[in-house]
C-alpha cells in the first residue's frame, strides 16, 4: 500500500495580532463558501478578502482542503458554546441526536456552504488525512459531551465514531437533493437511537 503524503504544517499563531489575522482569514473564507462553490474558491481570494499576503494565507493553512477543515474545527466550538438545553427524563441519546438536528440545521441555513464544507471533507480524506481523524474524533467528544457521557469507554466510542460517520453520510444526501431535510432528520434520530441505545 502507498504511503499517504504527509501535509506541511500549519503555522501556530503566537501573538493577539497573528491570532486576530487567522480569525480574519477563518472568517473571509467562510463568507466566501456561502456563495461558492468549493472548487471554485482559489487561496488569493480568500486572501484579498481577509486583506492579507497571500504568503500569510500559506503559513497559517497550507493548503484550501486545510483552510476549510479549519472552518469546520470552528463550527465544532460554536456548537460546543451553543449545546441544547437537556430537557428533564432525556436520555443521552436523545440529547445526542438533538445536538447532529441542530449541526444540520445550521449547516443546511447556508445549502452552497454545507457542500463547500462536505466537498473539503472528502478532500481532506485524500489530503489530510490525520486532520479529519482529529475533527471526527472533535465532533465524537461533543457528542459524548451532549449525552453527558464523561467517562466512555471503548465501546462508546466506536459507537460515536460510526455515528460521526453515520451523520456525515445523511448531510452528504441531504446537499446533494437526494435526502429531504425532514428524512434527514429523521434517519439522524433513528441511526443515534440505534447506535447509543447502551450508550455509557
Amino acid at each position: 500500500m502507498a504511503r499517504r503524503a504527509e501535509a506541511r504544517r500549519a503555522a501556530t499563531p503566537s501573538s493577539p495580532e497573528q491570532r486576530a489575522r487567522r480569525r480574519r482569514i477563518l472568517n473571509a473564507a467562510t463568507d466566501l463558501a456561502v456563495a461558492r462553490d468549493f472548487d471554485q474558491l482559489s487561496m488569493t481570494e480568500v486572501a484579498r478578502a481577509a486583506k492579507v499576503a497571500l504568503a500569510t494565507l500559506y503559513r497559517y493553512f497550507p493548503s484550501k482542503t486545510q483552510l476549510f477543515v479549519a472552518i469546520l474545527r470552528h463550527q465544532i466550538k460554536v456548537l460546543a458554546r451553543d449545546l441544547p438545553t437537556v430537557a428533564p427524563g432525556q436520555t443521552g441519546a436523545g440529547a445526542a441526536a438533538d445536538l447532529l438536528v441542530e449541526a444540520q440545521r445550521r449547516l443546511l441555513e447556508h445549502p452552497r456552504f454545507a457542500m463547500t464544507l462536505v466537498s473539503a471533507t472528502n478532500a481532506a480524506r485524500g489530503e489530510v488525512f490525520a486532520e479529519v481523524v482529529r475533527l471526527d474524533e472533535a465532533f465524537g467528544d461533543l457528542i459524548l459531551q451532549a449525552a453527558r457521557v464523561s467517562t466512555p469507554t471503548p465501546a462508546d466510542r466506536q459507537a460515536v465514531r460510526l455515528l460521526v460517520w453515520c451523520w456525515f453520510g445523511v448531510l452528504t444526501m441531504t446537499v446533494n437533493g437526494l435526502l429531504s431535510a425532514g428524512a434527514g432528520e429523521s434517519d439522524i434520530r433513528r441511526a443515534t437511537g440505534l447506535l447509543l441505545a447502551d450508550l455509557g
